[in-house]
C-alpha cells in the first residue's frame, strides 16, 4: 500500500494540473462534452479504450492479468450553475458556471488512479472506471445504471472531497452517510380580487402562509424525535401588486431523511397537511412531489475494508469520525444495485479561508489530491486481492 501512496504523491503536479483544467472549464449537468472528451484523451493516453454511455458518460475497463471479479470506481464531472468569485488564475472562464462542489477534483483523482492501475495490471479481475455526468441534478447515476455500467460489477467505491474535514483525512463509516432528497411544489389556488374587498376573494397569500406554518408540524409533531427529518421551504411566491389580493401562489421546498421508510411516508403527510390547510381557507392545494435521490448508505463490509485501506496507506490517525450530513448524492442509486461505499476526503486547510460547498468562493487544499488518487487505486486493488479467483461470487 505504501508504494501506491508514494506513486500517487509523485503524480501530484500532474493531477493538480488536470484538476485546474477542469475547474477552469466547467460544464453544466448532462452537457459535459468537453470534459468527457478530455477524460477520453487521458484514458487513451494510458492505453485504455473508453466508451460512452449516453452523450457524456465515460466508462473504461482496466483488465488485470488474471480472471477475477469486477470492481468499479466512480467520479462525477458536472459543475454548478453558479458565478465564481475568485481571483485564482484557474477560476472558471465560463460566466455562470463553476466547480463549486469538487467534481473537478474527483475527475482528476480518478484519472490519476487510472494511471496507477493501468501501469500495474498485476491483479486478478477488472477495474471499471465510471466518469459520471449529471450528479448535481440527480440524473447521472440512473443514466449509468440504465446504460449497463454496473453489469458484472460486484463492488463500487466512490469519494467526495469535504471542506469540513482536515486535509488528507478520511471518513469511511458504515451505514447512512448522506440524506435522501425529495423536491416538493405546492400550487395554491384561491380567488383574486380588490384589496379593499377581501370578502369577495379567497386570499392565496393567507392560505399559502398557513400551509408554510402548518407543514412544520410534519417534523415537530408527526416524526419520531429520535429520527432525523428536514423539511425546508425555499420559495413562496404570491401576488403581483400591492393592492390586489392574490388568487394564486406557489411554495417550493425539499425534504431530507436518513431512513427510507421515513422518506417514503413523508409525501402523504405533506399532501394531507397542505390540502387540508388550504381547504380551511377556501382554497385548493395541488402538490407535486418528486423523490429525487435515496439515502446514501455504506455497505458495512466495504466500510471495514475502506478503513483498512486508509490505515495501510497513511496510518490509522488519518481516519476521522464524521456525522451523517443532510446533503444528498446520487451515488445512492448505485447502492440499490451493488454493494457500494462512499468515502469523504478532507480538503480543508487551516491556512486558508474555508468557504463551504456550493459557495461562489469554494476551493480546496490541493495537497489532498494524491490522497484521493491513492485511495481510489488501493480500494480497487484491495477488493480484488480479497476476492482473487472468485469471479461472479
Amino acid at each position: 500500500m505504501k508504494e501506491i501512496a508514494l506513486e500517487a504523491l509523485s503524480m501530484e503536479e500532474e493531477v493538480r494540473t488536470l484538476r485546474r483544467h477542469f475547474h477552469r472549464h466547467p460544464e453544466e449537468s448532462l452537457k459535459e462534452f468537453e470534459t468527457a472528451a478530455s477524460v477520453e484523451r487521458e484514458l487513451r493516453r494510458l492505453g485504455l479504450a473508453p466508451r460512452r454511455l449516453g452523450e457524456t458518460a465515460v466508462v473504461a475497463d482496466i483488465v488485470g492479468d488474471a480472471d477475477g471479479p469486477v470492481v468499479a470506481l466512480r467520479a462525477d464531472m458536472d459543475a454548478l450553475v453558479l458565478q465564481e468569485e475568485s481571483e485564482k488564475d484557474y477560476a472558471s472562464c465560463r460566466p455562470g458556471l463553476m466547480h463549486g462542489c469538487g467534481h473537478d477534483a474527483h475527475t482528476a483523482m480518478l484519472l490519476g488512479a487510472a494511471g496507477i492501475l493501468a501501469r500495474r495490471r498485476s491483479f486478478a479481475g477488472t477495474v471499471r472506471l465510471l466518469f459520471q455526468p449529471g450528479e448535481e441534478i440527480s440524473a447521472g447515476a440512473r443514466l449509468m445504471v440504465d446504460g449497463g455500467a454496473l453489469e458484472g460489477v460486484e463492488a463500487l467505491f466512490g469519494l467526495h472531497v469535504w471542506i469540513d474535514l482536515p486535509s488528507g483525512t478520511f471518513s469511511v463509516e458504515a451505514g447512512p452517510r448522506m440524506a435522501s432528497c425529495d423536491r416538493l411544489a405546492i400550487d395554491i389556488r384561491g380567488r383574486g380580487g380588490h384589496a379593499g374587498k377581501p370578502h369577495q376573494t379567497v386570499d392565496a397569500v393567507v392560505a399559502a402562509s398557513a400551509v408554510v406554518m402548518n407543514l412544520q408540524t410534519v417534523v415537530s409533531r408527526e416524526t419520531d424525535p429520535l429520527k432525523s427529518l428536514v423539511l425546508s421551504l425555499g420559495t413562496l411566491r404570491c401576488g403581483s401588486l400591492w393592492n390586489i389580493i392574490a388568487g394564486e401562489g406557489r411554495i417550493e421546498g425539499t425534504v431530507r431523511a436518513f431512513d427510507e421508510e421515513l422518506q417514503k411516508g413523508t409525501r402523504a403527510r405533506v399532501e394531507r397537511v397542505a390540502q387540508s390547510t388550504a381547504s380551511a381557507f377556501g382554497a385548493e392545494a395541488m402538490v407535486t412531489y418528486d423523490e429525487l435521490c435515496p439515502v446514501t448508505a455504506n455497505d458495512a463490509e466495504l466500510a471495514e475494508a475502506a478503513s483498512s485501506v486508509v490505515a495501510a496507506l497513511f496510518g490509522a490517525d488519518r481516519i476521522v469520525s464524521m456525522a451523517p450530513v443532510a446533503v444528498s448524492e446520487d451515488f445512492a442509486f448505485y447502492g440499490g444495485h451493488v454493494p457500494a461505499h462512499f468515502a469523504f476526503l478532507g480538503v480543508g486547510s487551516d491556512g486558508a479561508a474555508l468557504w463551504p460547498h456550493h459557495h461562489p468562493r469554494f476551493d480546496i487544499d490541493e495537497r489532498a489530491l494524491p490522497c484521493g488518487v491513492a485511495y481510489y487505486a488501493a480500494s480497487a486493488l484491495a477488493f480484488l486481492a480479497r476476492n482473487r479467483g472468485v469471479k461472479g461470487h
